[in-house]
């Protein structure tokens, strides 16, 4: 796991998970990634910043975004990272 929220990282690793990774680190490890991102320039950086997930993220990898950020932010993201990357398997929008 990796949270910005320091606090919810300890509450995940108390139940048995595992944290301390980069966003490097770990979207170049996991099958499945899930974002919830307050803002637009936070999934920016997320998503397409050079150590974030389409710049680092291995073949396959699935996207699951919770992100709160307007349709249209979203779906721009979303085309510029299917842009950048041929590696990205699915990436779902709840």
């Amino acid at each position: 796991m990796l949270n910005r929220s320091k606090g919810k990282e300890q509450s995940f690793a108390a139940a048995c998970g595992k944290i301390g990774f980069t966003l490097k680190v770990l979207v170049g490890e996991a099958d499945i990634v899930m974002t919830c991102l307050p803002m637009p320039s936070d999934m920016e950086e997320i998503y397409l910043g050079t150590e974030g997930i389409v710049n680092q993220g291995r073949s396959g990898l699935t996207l699951i975004d919770f992100s709160t950020i307007s349709t249209e932010d979203l779906n721009l993201k979303i085309k510029l990272a299917a842009e950048r990357s041929r590696s990205l398997a699915k990436i779902f929008i709840m």
